[in-house]
């Protein structure tokens, strides 16, 4: 479709335009993905977080006004004297916890890259969300700890207009309680032993650069065109700060065809959004 670009009748200034055109105009990765059964076990961020804190907690009718929650301020004694157990609060990882953290990350700062493989085109590079990432991690107190690490869900949004051909897409992979990548994290590097399952891409490009430009590039001005690619993605490396408060992955690689390369960079940080607070969960029984 994009073969138009050896003919050498395009001026290097519209370069940028075809570099934009062969994001999502050229080529498609085949559906590799695969569905999985939710076996349901495992509410993300709704969890019975109680259960899984503290096996020693008391169920005893110790109070009749006690919230149950195990804040630093008041979860010293109870009405009647006892020790209230710190166990019971079962969100935020300033709390007890003996199974799994559920923690949300918010992915600004994550790029995408276009690599064309013409010689009029120039690279295309681009801020892209916005979007988050939600991990479990294998529990210990109060923080998370070395060991297995699943991707619960990813979602980011691709959406900028470069001279005049405008880009809209949501890129998205599960959820799914079980994970769609697995990996292990130890001290401060997540290496995953998967590629993301299902990574889709679907949205429209549009061009609005002429009838001109459009037709060189294959496509009708003004028409939102539709696109759709579901594969199984390869993440580099996490590298995370020594709290696990933030993390980065340099470029991977998206697509690769006869027309231009595509690549992906992260940067994750963690969500202080009310909703995507830190869950303390018990896994699900999965595969």
């Amino acid at each position: 479709m994009l073969s138009q670009f050896n003919t050498g009748r395009v001026a290097s200034s519209l370069s940028s335009v075809f570099c934009i055109a062969l994001l999502w105009g050229c080529g498609s990765a085949s559906d590799t993905s695969t569905s999985k059964e939710d076996d349901g076990s495992a509410d993300i961020g709704n969890g019975d977080v109680n259960e899984s804190i503290d096996e020693g907690e008391s169920t005893s009718d110790d109070t009749t006004g006690d919230s149950g929650s195990a804040d630093a301020d008041d979860s010293e004694t109870n009405a009647g004297g006892e020790t209230v157990d710190e166990g019971n609060s079962g969100t935020g990882d300033t709390a007890s916890c003996e199974d799994t953290w559920v923690i949300t990350f918010d992915l600004g700062g994550s790029r995408f890259r276009v690599d064309p493989k013409s010689g009029l085109a120039q690279t295309a590079e681009e801020e892209i969300g916005p979007g988050t990432m939600t991990m479990r991690f294998v529990a210990s107190g109060d923080g998370a700890q070395n060991g297995r690490v699943t991707v619960l869900e990813y979602a980011n949004t691709v959406a900028f207009s470069i001279s005049d051909v405008d880009t809209a897409m949501e890129t998205f992979s599960g959820p799914d309680a079980c994970g769609v990548a697995i990996g292990s994290l130890e001290s401060e590097a997540l290496n995953w032993a998967s590629p993301m399952e299902g990574y889709t891409s679907e949205g429209t490009v549009t061009c609005n650069a002429g009838a001109l430009i459009c037709g060189i590039i294959g496509m009708e001005e003004g028409v939102a065109e539709e696109r759709l690619t579901v594969q199984d993605l390869d993440l580099g490396e996490f590298v995370f700060d020594s709290a696990l408060q933030s993390f980065t992955m340099d470029w991977v690689q998206v697509t690769d065809d006869s027309d231009a390369t595509t690549f992906l960079k992260l940067e994750g940080t963690r969500s202080t959004k009310a909703n995507e607070e830190p869950v303390c969960e018990v896994a699900p029984a999965c595969p």
